[in-house]
């Protein structure tokens, strides 16, 4: 039937059909076939993007962490360094015992004053003032403060008084320190 109807329309009517048939055909391509593939194509490459930033974040975050790998390697002696400064709660008298050894070697008569923890307390050591009056020969005292300075334990100098001269028997050294206790 559609056939008999086509065939009596005149040449003109015949190509606005057509040519309507396949616009129709050609807008259902594209509404069912063309933009559905576009919008998939738009997702995907989304999908890609997200997918490259986060292999990009995750290849960052593993050459930090190796980089931090690499430093704490190269830190850790110094870090060992550090943890020997503190003197240990509980082991003053290993460390009064390292001050004595010190005069001892070097022939000083020394007296030492340890005092309470003062100021804020960190949560990893407490801070402990030391004094130390020294007397013995100049050259004695100078030895005693190097060994002093190259001991294992860290002293803080506030005030260092030298009374006394190089020609002089007796001289006195008096030290005011901050010790690390652990």
């Amino acid at each position: 039937m559609i056939s008999k109807t086509f065939s009596k329309l005149n040449a003109r009517n015949k190509i606005i059909v057509i040519t309507a048939i396949f616009v129709a055909c050609g807008l259902s391509l594209l509404y069912f076939v063309i933009m559905p593939a576009v919008s998939d194509i738009k997702d995907l490459k989304r999908k890609i993007i997200d997918q490259k930033i986060e292999l990009e974040q995750r290849v960052a975050r593993g050459a930090n962490a190796k980089q931090v790998n690499e430093n704490l390697n190269k830190i850790e002696p110094q870090l060992q360094k550090f943890e020997q400064i503190f003197v240990n709660q509980g082991r003053d008298l290993e460390f009064i015992t390292a001050l004595e050894g010190i005069a001892d070697k070097n022939n000083v008569e020394q007296k030492i004053g340890l005092g309470q923890p003062t100021g804020q307390e960190n949560k990893t050591y407490k801070k402990i003032p030391l004094e130390l009056t020294a007397s013995g020969k100049y050259d004695d005292l100078l030895n005693y403060l190097a060994d002093l300075e190259s001991s294992n334990y860290y002293l803080n100098i506030n005030f260092l008084e030298f009374g006394g001269s190089q020609s002089a028997a007796a001289n006195s050294l008096k030290i005011s320190a901050d010790t690390y206790w652990k």
